[in-house]
């Protein structure tokens, strides 16, 4: 694992709430940063949560950054497309890490 800030502060959460999880499971992972999402839609809906606000929130966030995603990878949804990501970076193992093969499209 490579150490930047967003990965140490995810093997700390890992540590605390979690020990016993594999921290190279990629799910444990999207875990993390989908509780980083619902964390600034909570924020975003302030005193007025209700489903009705969660949902508009949810379906209105535009190029957010989340930990752990690869640099130039932000999040964003629509009302009419829940789809998170509309970029993607290639990458090529290099027999010890992922290595980003040009930059994100």
């Amino acid at each position: 694992m490579q150490a930047n800030s967003d990965v140490l502060a995810y093997v700390a959460w890992m540590n605390k709430y979690y020990p016993a999880g594999d921290k190279f499971d990629g799910l444990n992972v999207t875990a993390y940063y989908e509780g980083q999402l619902m964390v600034e839609v909570l924020k975003r809906c302030g005193a007025a949560v209700s489903r009705q606000c969660v949902m508009d929130k949810a379906a209105n966030l535009e190029n957010l950054k989340v930990a752990m995603l690869r640099p130039g990878i932000t999040v964003g949804t629509r009302p009419d497309n829940y789809n998170l990501f509309k970029k993607l970076q290639m990458l090529t193992f290099d027999g010890k890490h992922l290595v980003p093969t040009g930059p994100p499209i």
